[in-house]
């Protein structure tokens, strides 16, 4: 196996608040990575190439998460929340889905990538995509220091000529923490971004961060 951390930390660096536009009908895009057994759970918010302050929230308690994702995606008025339904996220996601229809995403990692002979699985996919976004200067990320140090962790086998990403057990042992904000990053990125073309000029997405015009 030959290993290699994924995201340089100069790439890194250079992305934090980095100036980058983005076009108006591109789709605001959550991505929630549900914690479990003490975790944080994450939601990321995305429009395009501009990675908005990240919100977090601690709660063993599936209903009090569903309620603030739900809160935290119509304060927004965001257009898709792509989550992670495994463990926790399968309830969290069908419950939002009830909510939200065909607003909502699931983004099972563990899935085939559309890429197989490249990718190991959906979660390589993904990681890459997101690195080729760092690599090529076209991602702006807040400066959050869990992010980034997440990120800076994060490393890549090459198996047979494919991608893998290191498992999350391995990534807690080097990290002393789950990497939830790199995961629900690398989430925003599962699906192709498709443009919003029915969503009125005069509407913003109102990120209790900032402002998305």
């Amino acid at each position: 196996e030959d290993e290699q951390y994924l995201f340089p930390i100069d790439w890194i660096m250079n992305a934090v608040d980095r100036e980058l536009d983005y076009r108006e009908f591109d789709p605001v895009i959550k991505s929630l990575d549900c914690g479990a057994g003490g975790d944080m759970s994450v939601i990321v918010t995305r429009k395009g190439a501009k990675i908005f302050p990240i919100s977090r929230k601690q709660t063993p308690d599936s209903q009090e998460l569903i309620n603030w994702a739900y809160a935290d995606f119509l304060n927004d008025n965001a257009d898709i929340i792509r989550i992670d339904n495994i463990g926790i996220g399968w309830a969290v996601a069908g419950a939002l889905s009830e909510k939200l229809g065909s607003k909502v995403e699931a983004a099972d990692c563990r899935k085939k990538s559309d890429n197989p002979d490249k990718y190991f699985n959906k979660r390589a996919e993904m990681y890459s995509t997101l690195r080729d976004k760092f690599e090529k200067g076209l991602i702006s990320i807040p400066n959050d220091q869990d992010l980034i140090d997440e990120l800076s962790v994060i490393q890549a086998s090459y198996e047979s000529g494919k991608t893998k990403i290191q498992d999350k057990k391995a990534i807690r042992s080097s990290l002393g923490k789950s990497p939830d904000s790199a995961d629900a990053l690398a989430i925003s990125y599962y699906y192709d971004d498709i443009p919003v073309s029915n969503k009125p000029k005069n509407v913003y997405c109102n990120v209790n961060r900032g402002k998305i015009v």
